[in-house]
């Protein structure tokens, strides 16, 4: 299913989430809730997924969008993206995946409809949260 294709389907409006609790099944039928995950899923579901690719020597480091369901990293996975694991630290691999976060999350976002402006700024506020200013890199 395409994201556009999964979106009209979903009710409104659509909230960018990054939790470390479960949230509500009542909750969770109120709205679309989508998590950035630091880990390429299915395989590196739950805590430290840097670190447990990193110890596995992996080659591929990655971070995944997907929809919140009631288990962990367990909904819909929307998109995916990675980066070498050579030469990266636990920290070093956290900031490149959150820089290739809010590129993913970005190109998702402008698959929305574009007609429902109210909808697309609440989403691009939400990304604000996750980018980080250039000078800290």
């Amino acid at each position: 299913m395409s994201f556009m294709a999964f979106l009209s389907a979903q009710p409104d409006p659509l909230v960018f989430s990054q939790v470390s609790a479960r949230l509500k099944p009542e909750l969770l039928g109120r709205a679309v809730f989508v998590n950035k995950h630091c880990g390429l899923l299915p395989a590196y579901a739950g805590v430290y997924p840097v670190f447990w690719a990193l110890l596995n020597r992996e080659d591929r480091l990655g971070v995944t969008v997907h929809v919140m369901a009631e288990e962990y990293d367990a909904g819909e996975l929307l998109a995916q993206t990675s980066v070498a694991a050579q030469g990266h630290s636990v920290s070093s691999a956290y900031h490149a995946l959150y820089d290739r976060a809010a590129d993913l999350l970005l190109r998702l976002f402008f698959q929305f409809d574009t007609r429902n402006s109210a909808r697309r700024g609440a989403f691009l506020l939400q990304l604000a949260v996750i980018s980080r200013p250039k000078a800290f890199q």
